[in-house]
């Protein structure tokens, strides 16, 4: 029965392959690529906000379409078909009158690409072939790294967009990551720099955290700067400098497709980031949470918690901490820098999982006070009450410890449909 299914996914997967190739090369539609480490889907929503209002006719990757089905399934019109055949079959039948009769089809497509082991992306990319590509800040210790080894082999595989990029292809990349030269060199043409340095093609300036009037954090301020422009943009409901790069990328999108500094800014001024992405949520007992349940990473914990330091409150500082998985010969020395760095940053900091006994034991060494559960279902339990008014709670955890389910408890009832993972297939998981 295995063997079955493993041939019956593998000749789906290569049926729909074929037919995401002949819609491209029919259609001809302007393909944006996003690869990286850290921000991925946010920075698809954002150049996806800014192409969509700006242009029109746009589509982008659902959730996270970035594997070898999604990206095929993107370009299809068509979402997952999680266990069932049928669903498949229908999802291998369905654009066939996209192939063969004319019909309304995209100008662009925003996908997210991503790789959980080698030849993920090489695979896709051979295939397809992006105007642009855009990658996102990459980590030391990459999410993923137990499959690769090394960040030097994440690099080259994440780096085959960029070799199969169209002639002419425009690559974007973060000035402040220091591995943006060692993607920069696959690239033909001179890619086009965003970030914080004075040296960015694209430079951000006067980044702030706004507050309401009763001192809770309500999101971030920042400037764009461009050949001696300047416009100002301000995000609510969220938190973060991370958050500052998926804006950039999207406003050199929406400059390189026609647009301007102001036309970008005002497609810019509604969005919403995506949910379990660093989102303030009103919480229990007059408190506040920063909901970053999506996913983990060192580096992604790391800018949270820089994030959560930079906070004003009047009550404490919590972190909830989930294991960080995938990390390999990594885990043990990781866990333990975010250890100790919760334990300087936040009063308490609650470890989630296996692996958090470590961020427990090094932030109780650090001086701050601990909590330590087993999963998260556990922590529902434990943490109900510990919430009081004033205080900020930062949520965090890879993807499979399912610390959506206890933001799900802390925050207020109306906040729960602002958060990831609440649709049906999950529940059930």
């Amino acid at each position: 029965m295995y063997k079955l299914k493993t041939i019956f996914k593998a000749v789906v997967l290569k049926i729909l392959e074929w037919e995401g190739r002949l819609v491209i090369k029919k259609y001809k539609p302007t393909i944006i690529a996003i690869t990286g480490n850290v921000g991925k889907t946010t920075t698809k929503d954002a150049i996806y906000e800014v192409l969509e209002k700006l242009f029109d006719n746009v589509r982008k990757s659902p959730k996270s379409y970035n594997s070898d089905f999604g990206v095929p399934l993107t370009i299809l019109g068509r979402n997952t078909g999680w266990n069932s055949p049928l669903a498949w079959i229908l999802n291998i039948l369905a654009p066939i009158p996209l192939l063969l009769f004319p019909m309304k089809y995209p100008n662009k497509i925003v996908l997210e690409v991503g790789a959980d082991k080698p030849n993920d992306i090489k695979k896709i990319s051979s295939w397809l072939h992006a105007d642009r590509v855009v990658v996102t800040q990459m980590s030391s210790v990459p999410v993923h790294i137990e499959a690769f080894g090394t960040v030097e082999r994440i690099i080259e595989e994440k780096s085959e967009l960029i070799k199969s990029i169209k002639r002419g292809g425009l690559v974007i990349l973060n000035a402040d990551d220091e591995h943006a030269p060692k993607f920069a060199v696959f690239s033909e043409n001179k890619p086009f720099y965003v970030g914080f340095r004075n040296s960015a093609d694209l430079q951000a300036s006067n980044y702030q955290i706004n507050y309401n009037s009763d001192g809770r954090p309500r999101g971030i301020t920042f400037k764009i700067n461009h050949r001696g422009s300047c416009a100002p943009v301000s995000i609510d409901g969220v938190i973060g400098k991370g958050f500052v790069y998926p804006i950039l990328f999207a406003t050199v999108l929406g400059l390189k497709e026609g647009g301007n500094l102001v036309s970008v800014g005002q497609a810019l001024s509604s969005f919403k980031t995506t949910p379990g992405r660093m989102r303030i949520l009103k919480g229990q007992n007059d408190s506040s949470i920063i909901d970053d349940s999506y996913n983990s990473s060192p580096l992604a914990v790391l800018n949270a918690l820089d994030c959560l330091s930079e906070l004003q409150c009047s009550g404490r500082k919590i972190a909830v901490l989930g294991d960080m998985l995938e990390l390999g010969e990594y885990s043990e020395d990781q866990h333990q820098k975010i250890g100790r760095l919760s334990g300087e940053v936040a009063d308490l900091v609650v470890g989630v999982g296996k692996m958090s006994e470590i961020i427990v034991a090094e932030a109780k060494l650090a001086g701050a006070e601990t909590l330590l559960f087993k999963d998260s279902k556990q922590s529902i339990l434990g943490l109900k009450d510990v919430l009081k008014p004033g205080d900020i709670c930062l949520v965090k955890g890879s993807q499979s410890v399912r610390m959506e389910r206890l933001v799900y408890e802390l925050v207020e009832k109306e906040e729960r449909v602002n958060l990831v993972r609440q649709d049906l297939e999950w529940q059930k998981k």
